[in-house]
């Protein structure tokens, strides 16, 4: 199976995690979550409650096997709890992730910045730059200083939602770009810059973008809903956030 090449952004894929001495009942429940969520399926509760079980299974007996698959099921877990609307419970592992010496620091940033843009995201959107929450100028100064260390796609797609929500288009557009310089597979990216040319007027540059999100090898799931309707302005639709 072919994973989304941003997901290991957020947290170890699935061949990594293999190399960490990781208990066959860890490997069987990390493999479903990420097979999930990479195929955007919904994950419910259960799952999320299987991780947490899995992480106090691991404590249970003392030492656990690699510090790596703990760092691995911290952020699988909480990328899940952030996906899932758990806010309290990313931002508790989260903090205590942040509070000793973390590794994975790249993907532990990534997914702080995307957990804090989540928690916000109704707040950015309707207030944009008039009242950018505290949140969110956190993750903004987090994606900036990823971007300068690493090249991971989702903190490009993930800043440019609000360089564009606070009222830089440009910023944005030049942002998108460089994400599908990095992986044109990935459907994301055109969608966002799609949305982005169409509240500017340029509709067939919107059209283009947003065909090329539905046809990606990795597609955006809404886009091919929208290519069929690009005449009319796209009511209740916004830039999404690459996870």
């Amino acid at each position: 199976m072919q994973i989304n090449p941003y997901l290991p952004e957020y947290f170890p894929g699935i061949n990594e995690i293999l190399k960490t001495g990781i208990p066959e009942r860890t490997q069987i429940i990390y493999t479903s979550v990420v097979k999930k969520v990479n195929n955007t399926l919904v994950v419910g509760s259960s799952t999320l409650l299987s991780l947490l079980a899995e992480l106090q299974e691991l404590f249970k007996n003392g030492e656990p096997p690699s510090t790596s698959l703990v760092e691995g099921m911290i952020l699988l877990t909480a990328f899940t709890a952030t996906k899932l609307g758990s806010y309290d419970l990313a931002n508790e592992l989260l903090n205590a992730a942040e509070k000793v010496r973390f590794s994975q620091r790249d993907r532990l940033d990534n997914l702080r910045s995307f957990f804090l843009i989540s928690r916000n995201k109704k707040r950015l959107i309707l207030f944009g730059s008039t009242k950018l929450e505290p949140d969110i100028v956190k993750a903004k100064k987090l994606l900036q200083d990823l971007n300068v260390r690493t090249k991971f796609y989702s903190a490009l797609v993930n800043l440019a939602t609000i360089e564009f929500y606070s009222g830089d288009a440009e910023s944005a557009r030049g942002l998108l770009t460089r994400a599908i310089d990095l992986f044109p597979q990935v459907g994301i990216a055109y969608f966002d810059l799609g949305l982005l040319e169409h509240s500017l007027g340029h509709k067939l540059e919107a059209a283009r973008y947003i065909t090329n999100a539905a046809e990606a090898e990795f597609p955006y799931k809404f886009a091919s809903f929208l290519k069929f309707s690009m005449e009319e302005d796209p009511i209740g639709l916004q830039l999404a956030t690459a996870a």
